[in-house]
C-alpha cells in the first residue's frame, strides 16, 4: 500500500511539471513547487538594481549668496553651546568632520581663508588723528605695506597650489576674477573671466599661452568693397609710413577689431595650460593694474581666497541667519522655513552643505546667487577636468 501510495504521488509531481505555469501563478501541491513559484514571481516582479549615478560636476563659480527653503524648521542648526561652535572650528582647521553632530558640522562648512583683510582701522588715539587727516587708503606707506604682504601671501598660496596641498584658489580684482584649480596632480590651470583685448595682448607679451575655449566668433569675410577700401587705405599708408610697416599695421588693426567684439564678457574667458602657469603668476606678481586708483578700495590689493589657511591669510567666517516666510498656496498661506548664507561660498563647500543637508533636512530646494565673473568658469572648463 505504501508503496502505491508513493506511485500515485510521483505520477502527480510528473503532471504538474508538465503543465505550463502562467507568470505570477501558483500551484498548491508540494510546499517545494510553492517556494519554487514564489521565487520566480520575485525574479519577475523586483526591478533590477539601478547604478549609483557619478558624483555631478563641480560648479566652480564664486556663491556670494545661498537661501535654503524647507517647509521644516531648521531648529537643528542653531548653536545651543559655546562647545559646538568650538567643535566646529576645530573641525575645519584640522580637517575632520566625521564624528561631528549636525550642528557642529554646519559650523565647521562656514569658514574659508582670505587676504587681505581690513574689518577696522586702529583704535589707537594718535592713529586714528593721522588716518582723519590722510585716509588710510592714501597713505603710499600703507598701501606699500599692503601690496607687500599681498605679494608674499599669494607666493604662498601659489606655491601651495603647485604643491597639491591646495586644490583651488580664487584671485579676485574689480574688474576680472581668475580660479587656479587642478584636476589631478600635475595638471594645474588657470582661468580667467571677463577680460579685455588689451590684458589678452598684455598676456602675449608676457609668453603666456591661453586659450578662449568660449568664443565661437569667426572672422568675418572680406568683400569686394571692402578691397577697394583697403586698397585705397594702403596707399596712403605707404605714403605716411612706408611699404615695409604697412603690413603690420593693418594686421594689427584688424585683430584689435575682432577682438573687441567679446571684451568683457562671458566669451571672453581665457584658459592658462600648466606650462604657462608660472609665466602667469609673474605677471599677476608685478601687475600695477590689478590694483584700483580710485574708489573705496583704491590701493587695496586683489582678494585671495582659498578652502586652507597660507602665509598671512585670515579666517572668515560666513554669515549664516534662520527664518520663516509665508507663501500663498492653493489652500491659504503655507509657511516655509529658509536659511541664508552670505558669503563668498567655495564649489567644495556648496557640496559638503548640499550633503549635510539632505541627511538633516527633508524636502529642500536651494536657491543661489553667483557672482557674474565667475559664471563662465564651469563651462570654460568642461572637458580639462
Amino acid at each position: 500500500m505504501e508503496a502505491e501510495g508513493e506511485q500515485k504521488a510521483v505520477r502527480r509531481l510528473v503532471k504538474v511539471r508538465k503543465r505550463k505555469i502562467l507568470p505570477g501563478h501558483s500551484i498548491n501541491v508540494t510546499r517545494g513547487i510553492n517556494k519554487e513559484n514564489s521565487v520566480l514571481k520575485r525574479a519577475k516582479t523586483e526591478p533590477e538594481p539601478i547604478p549609483l549615478c557619478a558624483e555631478p560636476t563641480l560648479d566652480w563659480g564664486l556663491k556670494t549668496k545661498v537661501r535654503l527653503v524647507s517647509p521644516h524648521s531648521f531648529d537643528w542648526a542653531k548653536v545651543k553651546r559655546v562647545r559646538q561652535e568650538s567643535q566646529g572650528l576645530a573641525a575645519f582647521i584640522q580637517g575632520h568632520t566625521d564624528t561631528l553632530e549636525p550642528v557642529c558640522e554646519l559650523r565647521s562648512l562656514l569658514h574659508y581663508w582670505e587676504h587681505p583683510s581690513i574689518p577696522s582701522l586702529s583704535l589707537f588715539a594718535e592713529d586714528r588723528h593721522r588716518l582723519a587727516i590722510s585716509g588710510p587708503l592714501k597713505d603710499n606707506a600703507f598701501t606699500d605695506s599692503l601690496k607687500e604682504d599681498w605679494s608674499t601671501s599669494f607666493r604662498s598660496l601659489f606655491q601651495l597650489f603647485r604643491l597639491g596641498t591646495c586644490s583651488h584658489f580664487y584671485l579676485c580684482t574689480s574688474s576680472l576674477t581668475i580660479l587656479f584649480v587642478t584636476s589631478d596632480p600635475g595638471s594645474p590651470q588657470a582661468v580667467i573671466s571677463p577680460t579685455t583685448s588689451g590684458f589678452r595682448r598684455a598676456l602675449n607679451r608676457e609668453g603666456v599661452e591661453f586659450s578662449i575655449p568660449l568664443d565661437t566668433s569667426q572672422p568675418v569675410p572680406e568683400g569686394p568693397h571692402e578691397n577697394e577700401s583697403d586698397d585705397e587705405c594702403s596707399s596712403w599708408i605707404d605714403s605716411v609710413i612706408g611699404a615695409e610697416r604697412r603690413a603690420v599695421t593693418k594686421t594689427t588693426i584688424k585683430s584689435s577689431h575682432q577682438g573687441q567684439s567679446i571684451d568683457s564678457r562671458p566669451e571672453s574667458t581665457v584658459l592658462v595650460p600648466t606650462t604657462s602657469l608660472q609665466s602667469l603668476f609673474n605677471y599677476l606678481l608685478n601687475c600695477k593694474t590689478l590694483i584700483s586708483p580710485t574708489g573705496s578700495l583704491a590701493g587695496v590689493p586683489p582678494t585671495l581666497i582659498a578652502p586652507v589657511a597660507f602665509q598671512g591669510a585670515t579666517l572668515r567666517t560666513l554669515k549664516a541667519s534662520i527664518g520663516s516666510l509665508s507663501e500663498q498656496g492653493g489652500h491659504g498661506l503655507i509657511k516655509k522655513h529658509y536659511m541664508d548664507i552670505v558669503g563668498p561660498l567655495l564649489p567644495h563647500t556648496l557640496r559638503q552643505l548640499r550633503a549635510l543637508l539632505d541627511r538633516a533636512q527633508l524636502e529642500l530646494v536651494v536657491h543661489s546667487v553667483e557672482s557674474n565673473y565667475t559664471s563662465a568658469f564651469t563651462r570654460a572648463l568642461q572637458g580639462t577636468l
